[in-house]
């Protein structure tokens, strides 16, 4: 039996190994070294992680609206590494990795192997996933450790050893110190250690569960206040940067980027399954084994319907508990065998159980298997940071600039100059919040004069700009999407170059 025992072990292990080992290739087949960007939103985070390894400072020099965790995990790589794009991206790969292997874990520990594999498939097929696996973003870092966290809440459930539980807090912690969208998760938490509760009658039951969560919180607390004091995070900033009303609609508003039902369509298989798995963990009275995806994917439904704005990866918030809820449906239709209880009704309801594991399935393969083969083309075929002229052009003053500007944040990490850290960043909800305006931006670059500058078209009009853009700059490279601006002293006699008009 021991013999037997190990056995399955070394397959499983194996198993996930083979997984992992899956995944790896799929992530690799990107440019993960050369490709300009990935994901929308990697110039923050990567712009972010170059000035701190410069010696700025989040909060007090650079406003920043998220957590520093995952900033100081990427100044560390590029202090060690050098500003390295490779460097930073398999950061973002190790996260994805570990966000993959965690819902093989959790989903074997509920629902078996079968299960867990085709939650890898729904995952890595899905749209969004593969693309945030290689972007050097947030989200993916925050979910994958908040459902390690999870993970670890199981083993205490299955061991009762406090150390996993209280560890299970000090990861959850760390995965709001990344970004605050994990704690999407926390309803989940607190319902398992809710269900979790053991004892001989209520008052027993219930000092087992306050317990528990005291001990689960108490780690919590500890690695989130630990982490937020030795970075310095500013309390007043982060809800100044997520509370504030909206005042200045002329940039947008929230409610501009509200989640639709629609967005639903591109992953059918997905809506299917999980339809499946409701109605069989009705008709099973599963709904205690099934609880943390089910409040996991309410809670994220609920929030995003109701709260805006909805950012097109914020996705990645419902899929995972649709994975991991339409993986278990579809092994459970398969291995359902109704009682006598059902009689006539539970042959009926397993053929048409059987019938929609087959067509999820079938859909899985089909339309799963053309997205993954679409993200990976998409993935290959990013401009690479040699082919992209925009930077070829401000590699021409590099040398000569010693501060530099962006509208577009892409371009701030590969130009490999400082920029004025009070206007590093520049998100749409600083904006419209009011905590920024046109005005405060152009009274920053004036006082410090910045050599280069990558704005839009047409910004030489707008009555802001005008007037500091006539008297120190000229335009000398335009590609539709971008102007170049270089100061005149560099350039008195430059020829301007078009490109794509």
């Amino acid at each position: 039996m021991c013999f037997g025992l190990k056995s399955a072990r070394r397959g499983q292990v194996a198993l996930v190994m083979v997984c992992a080992s899956f995944f790896a290739f799929l992530c690799w087949w990107a440019p993960l070294g050369s490709a300009v960007v990935f994901g929308d939103d990697e110039g923050f985070e990567l712009s972010k992680g170059f000035m701190c390894s410069h010696g700025f400072s989040l909060y007090r020099e650079i406003w920043n609206d998220q957590p520093p965790l995952h900033t100081l995990l990427l100044t560390t790589v590029f202090k060690l590494f050098g500003p390295s794009l490779l460097g930073a991206r398999l950061l973002a790969v190790g996260f994805a990795t570990v966000t993959v292997g965690s819902v093989f874990g959790l989903v074997f520990k509920s629902s078996g192997m079968q299960a867990a594999l085709l939650a890898v498939l729904f995952l890595v097929s899905a749209p969004f996933f593969l693309i945030l696996s290689v972007s050097a973003m947030l989200e993916m870092p925050a979910m994958g450790v908040a459902l390690l966290a999870a993970l670890l809440l199981f083993m205490w459930r299955d061991g009762r050893s406090q150390r996993w539980l209280f560890l299970s807090g000090v990861i959850m912690g760390g995965a709001l110190q990344i970004k605050f969208t994990s704690g999407l998760l926390l309803p989940a938490f607190l319902v398992q250690l809710f269900l979790c509760g053991v004892g001989s009658g209520t008052r027993a039951r219930t000092l087992d569960i306050l317990r528990h969560t005291a001990i689960w919180l108490t780690g919590l607390a500890l690695s989130f206040t630990i982490i937020g004091v030795a970075c310095g995070e500013s309390s007043a900033m982060l809800w100044n940067a997520h509370f504030l009303g909206c005042t200045h609609p002329e940039f947008g508003k929230p409610t501009d980027h509200r989640l639709s039902l629609l967005e639903f369509k591109n992953h059918a298989e997905a809506v299917m399954g999980t339809a499946l798995a409701l109605a069989l963990i009705l008709l099973r009275k599963q709904w205690r084994v099934m609880a943390f995806p089910l409040v996991f994917l309410g809670t994220s439904l609920t929030v995003h319907l109701c709260h805006c704005p909805y950012w097109d990866y914020y996705y990645l918030h419902l899929l995972l508990p649709m994975a991991w809820l339409s993986a278990h449906g579809i092994s459970a239709a398969l291995g359902w065998q109704p009682g006598a209880a059902f009689g006539h009704l539970g042959r009926v309801c397993r053929a048409m159980s059987l019938a929609s594991a087959a067509l999820i399935l079938a859909c899985l393969l089909g339309l799963g298997g053309a997205r993954l083969a679409e993200n990976l083309s998409f993935l290959s075929e990013q401009v690479l940071v040699k082919d992209d002229r925009l930077l070829s052009q401000i590699a021409k003053y590099r040398e000569q600039t010693s501060w530099f500007f962006a509208l577009d944040h892409n371009y701030i990490f590969h130009a490999r100059l400082p920029v004025p850290p009070e206007i590093l960043l520049i998100f749409p909800k600083r904006l419209w919040s009011g905590q920024l305006t046109k005005a405060a931006i152009v009274s920053c670059l004036q006082r410090y004069k910045p050599e280069q500058m990558v704005l839009e078209p047409g910004v030489e009009t707008d009555p802001e700009w005008k007037g500091f853009i006539k008297d120190g700059y000229v335009p000398v490279y335009w590609d539709g999407e971008h102007v170049l601006f270089v100061a005149k002293r560099l350039v008195p006699d430059a020829p301007q170059e078009k490109h794509g008009m």
